[in-house]
């Protein structure tokens, strides 16, 4: 339910605009409201002291989406009801990875499970995408229309799939490492050579005074860390922050895996940019 409130929210915001009042994208609004009606269909599952205020929030918030409100004040509602459902369960709802994912594992699941939609290279152009009903494979490839999704969206989406369209739900088939390994390597998918550069860039500023100029944890601040930073080259992906843009993350991702042949690692502590 927690992603699917979430998602839900995120699609309005593409599809709708900034004031609302205008619908500029119908597809997405479409895509938002059937993920409120996949989260109202799951409140029963949830701890008894919070179904109804859950049922409540879900009815509102798709009132508001009936009514063309401001994204901002639907992702401001979804937020609570989120917060309420952890404070019900006890603590956070999104089960994030233990270990930094591998890019090479995601690159492996990707083939196995998405290429026959989404094509080698994400474009939505694989050998199913033309007979599949519904709206087309997502072009994960495509920079302005991912630049707002995150990881962890992709990994929502790869649990519960998305209603109305051929994506499927992974949750049962996939385990939630795998979900993370493939959510990681989509990320690098938008990625041209340009953005590798600008990833560069980026690792230059924000990352190589730790992690040194090649990865090797060696960089002029790691002895005076309480934790030492670790060589990024072992078969983990680069992580981005909770407060890092998608592009920028995707950037420094696709960097360094280039540099390193999906050699590099996440570690802590790693600050917010």
């Amino acid at each position: 339910m927690v992603a699917a409130a979430s998602l839900a929210a995120k699609e309005y915001a593409i599809g709708v605009a900034p004031r609302g009042g205008r619908v500029t994208v119908p597809e997405e609004v479409s895509e938002a409201r059937q993920f409120l009606e996949q989260a109202r269909l799951d409140v029963g599952y949830l701890p008894t002291a919070v179904r109804g205020v859950a049922d409540s929030d879900l009815a509102a918030l798709e009132a508001m989406i009936d009514r063309v409100a401001p994204p901002d004040s639907v992702s401001q509602r979804a937020g609570t009801l989120i917060q309420r459902i952890a404070a019900a369960a006890g603590g956070a709802l999104d089960p994030y990875p233990q270990r930094p994912p591998s890019l090479a594992r995601g690159a492996a699941v990707f083939r196995e499970q998405c290429v026959q939609c989404h094509g080698p290279t994400g474009l939505g152009d694989g050998p199913k995408a033309r007979q599949l009903q519904g709206p087309a494979p997502a072009s994960l490839a495509d920079r302005a229309a991912m630049s707002t999704v995150s990881p962890v969206d992709v990994y929502r989406k790869l649990t519960i799939g998305v209603a109305g369209t051929a994506m499927p739900q992974f949750e049962e088939t996939l385990s939630p490492e795998d979900r993370w390994a493939v959510a990681s390597y989509v990320a690098t998918l938008r990625a041209d050579d340009a953005m590798v550069r600008e990833g560069e860039g980026l690792y230059g500023a924000h990352c190589a005074a730790c992690h040194g100029a090649t990865g090797g944890g060696d960089g002029p601040l790691a002895k005076s860390l309480s934790v030492r930073p670790p060589a990024l080259t072992f078969g983990c992906c680069l992580w981005p922050t909770v407060s890092t843009t998608a592009e920028n993350s995707c950037s420094t991702m696709r960097h360094y895996w280039t540099l390193k042949g999906s050699r590099s690692c996440m570690s802590s502590p790693i600050p917010s940019r």
